[in-house]
C-alpha cells in the first residue's frame, strides 16, 4: 500500500512538474544592439508599482522614467505590477532601436504577486477531479479592463516590431484608444478576442501604422467599433479576419481582404415540456422549425410572453424557446439574420427589445458572476422557480422579480402567450399547497406529492 502511495505521489510530482510554467509576463527583447526602454507618465499623476526583471523570476522595483538598457541583441527586460490608466492619467513606453514585445500585457496591471503558475491551474482542475483537497487555486491575470486603462501605451513608439498578447474578453471605454497609433514598425496586430466592443473601446488603436497587414478579432457585433481602429489607412494591403456572424456591410475597409471564419452558434435543447431559455453573445434567428422565441415582460405575477419579430433577436438578449410537446428534449438551430431583410434593426444592426426583462446569462467558460437577489430560472417543465443557486449557466437566460408579500409561499409565476399558443394560457401561480403545471404537453394540478389532470383523476 505504502509502494502504491509512493507511486501516486511520484506520478503527481512529474505531471506538475511537467505543466508548471511561469505566468507569460509582458516581455520586451532587443532587435539591436544598444536599445533602451523606458515607462513614462504621459499625462496626469499615474501612481502604480511596477517591477522589473531579466530572467521573470527575480523582480526589482523600477521608478516610472527610469531608461533600462538592452545592449545586446537578444536582452530582455520583464515588466509587472498594478498599473491602471484611465482618461486623465496614463504611462507611455518609450523605446529606441527596434525591440519586439511578448507576453501578457494584463501582468503589467494584474501581476504584481509572484510566482503565478498558468499551467498549474489546468494543474489544480486535474487534482480536484481525483478530489484532492488543495487550499488555493494559483492566481491567473485579469481578462477584465477599465476605461481607457491603455491609452497611449505604446504611442509614437516606431521602433515596436511586435505586440505583447491582449487576451481580455471584457472591455471598457476607451480601453485601447491609440494603444498603438504610429508604430509604423508594427506589421501584425495582437489577436483581440473580445466578443463585445464598448464605446470607442478601439478608437484610433491602429491610426498611422503604416506597415501593418494583418488583424484578427472576435467581435460578433458592432463593426462600427471596429473601423474606428483606423487599421485600413496602412499603407500596406492586410487582411482582417472576423466571425462571420459579424455584419461588414456599409463600411470603407480600403484596400484590405475580409476574411470571415464560420461562427457557430452554442448549442440549446428543450426540456421535457417544450422549453429553454436562450442567449448568445452573436444576433441570430431561430431556424428549427416549429420553435418561437419570446421576449417576457413581468406584470404583477404573471410572464406576459411577446413572440419575436421574424424570429430574430439581438446580441445579449434573453429569451424563452417554445416548441410544444412534439419538440421536447429536441436541439433547436440558429442561423446567421440576413440584415437586408428587416427594416426594424436599429444602427448597429441588432434587434433590440428595450421592455424585455430577460436578462443573458454569461458566455464565457467558468465566468461567475455576481448573483442577484430574487432570480428565477426555468425549471424542467414550464414553471420558473425562485433560484437558491450561486451561479448561471452560459448562454442562457433569467428574470429577477420580488415576489409580493401576500404570495411567500409561491415557488413560480404564471406565464401568458401574447399569440396563438394555447394550452397553458391559464396555468396559476403556484404554491406550496397547489400548483398547476406543465408537463410533458400536458397541464397537471399539484397538490402535496400527488398529481392530478384537469379532470381531477389522480396521475399514476
Amino acid at each position: 500500500m505504502k509502494k502504491l502511495f509512493f507511486i501516486l505521489v511520484m506520478m503527481f510530482m512529474s505531471i506538475g512538474s511537467l505543466f508548471a510554467q511561469d505566468v507569460d509576463y509582458l516581455c520586451f527583447t532587443a532587435e539591436e544592439r544598444r536599445a533602451t526602454i523606458k515607462f513614462k507618465v504621459e499625462k496626469g499623476n499615474c501612481s502604480c508599482n511596477i517591477e522589473t526583471s531579466t530572467d521573470g523570476k527575480t523582480w526589482n522595483p523600477y521608478t516610472l522614467g527610469e531608461t533600462i538598457a538592452l545592449n545586446s541583441v537578444g536582452d530582455k527586460v520583464y515588466f509587472r505590477g498594478n498599473y491602471k490608466g484611465s482618461e486623465s492619467s496614463y504611462c507611455t513606453f518609450y523605446l529606441s532601436k527596434k525591440i519586439a514585445a511578448s507576453g501578457n500585457i494584463m501582468t503589467l496591471c494584474d501581476g504584481e504577486k509572484p510566482g503565478n503558475k498558468v499551467a498549474d491551474y489546468a494543474f489544480y482542475k486535474l487534482f480536484s477531479y481525483w478530489a484532492l483537497t488543495l487550499t488555493k487555486a494559483p492566481k491567473l491575470p485579469a481578462t477584465e479592463l477599465g476605461a481607457h486603462c491603455y491609452e497611449s501605451m505604446f504611442y509614437l513608439c516606431k521602433s515596436l516590431t511586435e505586440a505583447p498578447k491582449l487576451p481580455a474578453t471584457k472591455l471598457a471605454e476607451g480601453c485601447y484608444a491609440r494603444m498603438f497609433e504610429s508604430c509604423t514598425s508594427l506589421e501584425k496586430a495582437p489577436e483581440l478576442p473580445a466578443k463585445k466592443a464598448e464605446k470607442q473601446c478601439y478608437a484610433s488603436m491602429f491610426s498611422m501604422c503604416s506597415k501593418l497587414n494583418y488583424v484578427k478579432v472576435g467581435l460578433t457585433t458592432n463593426a462600427d467599433e471596429l473601423h474606428t481602429m483606423s487599421f485600413r489607412n496602412s499603407d500596406e494591403k492586410g487582411t482582417l479576419v472576423y466571425p462571420s456572424v459579424l455584419n461588414m456591410t456599409g463600411w470603407d475597409w480600403g484596400n484590405w481582404n475580409l476574411v470571415a471564419e464560420e461562427y457557430t452558434y452554442p448549442s440549446v435543447t428543450l426540456n421535457p415540456a417544450g422549453f429553454a431559455t436562450f442567449s448568445s453573445d452573436a444576433p441570430f434567428n431561430i431556424s428549427t422549425k416549429d420553435v418561437k422565441g419570446y421576449i417576457a415582460t413581468i406584470e404583477g405575477e404573471t410572464i406576459k410572453l411577446t413572440p419575436l419579430i421574424n424570429n430574430c433577436i439581438s446580441a445579449g438578449e434573453g429569451i424563452l424557446l417554445y416548441g410544444g410537446k412534439a419538440m421536447a428534449n429536441k436541439k433547436v438551430e440558429f442561423v446567421i439574420p440576413n440584415y437586408d431583410e428587416y427594416d426594424e434593426y436599429d444602427d448597429e444592426n441588432e434587434y433590440k427589445y428595450y421592455n424585455n426583462n430577460f436578462k443573458a446569462t454569461t458566455t464565457q467558460e467558468d465566468d461567475l458572476v455576481p448573483m442577484e437577489s430574487n432570480v428565477w430560472v426555468l425549471g424542467a417543465g414550464s414553471e420558473f422557480l425562485q433560484y437558491e443557486g450561486t451561479a448561471f449557466k452560459m448562454n442562457r437566460a433569467y428574470l429577477v422579480h420580488k415576489a409580493p408579500a401576500t404570495s411567500s409561499s409561491a415557488r413560480n409565476m404564471r406565464m401568458v402567450f401574447a399569440d396563438d399558443v394555447t394550452g397553458i394560457e391559464n396555468i396559476e401561480t403556484a404554491t406550496m399547497e397547489t400548483k398547476k403545471a406543465l408537463e410533458n404537453g400536458r397541464i397537471v394540478i399539484i397538490k402535496g406529492s400527488q398529481k392530478f389532470n384537469t379532470a381531477g383523476q389522480l396521475i399514476r
